[in-house]
């Protein structure tokens, strides 16, 4: 078994996910609740999603973001993804171009 640090839950080591770099491990709801509102937020965060344990700055991969997020949200998460590095890269050549 595994404690979500979210809910604070006992859950099934197969029902729960850590990132990778820190270890910290919620469950699978929770992943779901907390990158679904990262999605709705919609800002350049989705580039550098980091874990959500306090003072942590860990970053989750992306193809970890995919598989925890539902089915039916991932392609708006690679639009939208793809559309936060489009504008990132802009903006830090905007310089350069001018």
């Amino acid at each position: 078994e595994v404690a979500c640090f979210s809910c604070m839950d006992e859950v099934k080591a197969t029902e729960a996910t850590a990132v990778p770099a820190c270890g910290h491990a919620m469950c699978n709801d929770c992943w779901e609740g907390y990158l679904s509102t990262k999605l709705s937020d919609a800002g350049k965060d989705l580039i550098s999603i980091a874990c959500p344990m306090s003072d942590c700055a860990s970053l989750l991969p992306k193809d970890l973001v995919v598989s925890l997020l539902p089915e039916e949200r991932r392609p708006e998460y690679q639009k939208l993804l793809g559309q936060a590095l489009l504008a990132s890269y802009f903006s830090a050549n905007a310089a350069a171009v001018s």
